[in-house]
């Protein structure tokens, strides 16, 4: 399935005359990666909410982070690395 996406986005960026395209794997909510942040300091639990950083009286919906938004959040980190790390001149 995904395969089959990336032929079909492949050939109709070329068919429009855009270079070769490089693809990145995201990462999935159980990888360690995202286990081993999800863990960590480094994302808010709540309390406090991470929308409006109350601890108490948050109404907030969806206040709660979860695992595939910081696996979301990791794969665009991992492709604007790779964007860094290329050779392409940005203006």
């Amino acid at each position: 399935r995904c395969e089959d996406r990336r032929a079909h986005t492949e050939r109709e960026l070329v068919a429009w005359g855009f270079p070769p395209v490089e693809f990145v794997d995201a990462l999935c909510p159980e990888d360690l990666e995202v286990l081993e942040w999800f863990n960590s300091e480094r994302v808010v639990k709540f309390p406090p909410c991470f929308r409006c950083g109350r601890v108490e009286a948050c109404l907030c919906p969806n206040n709660v982070l979860l695992l595939e938004q910081v696996a979301n959040w990791l794969s665009f980190r991992k492709a604007w690395r790779r964007i860094l790390q290329g050779h392409a001149r940005w203006y």
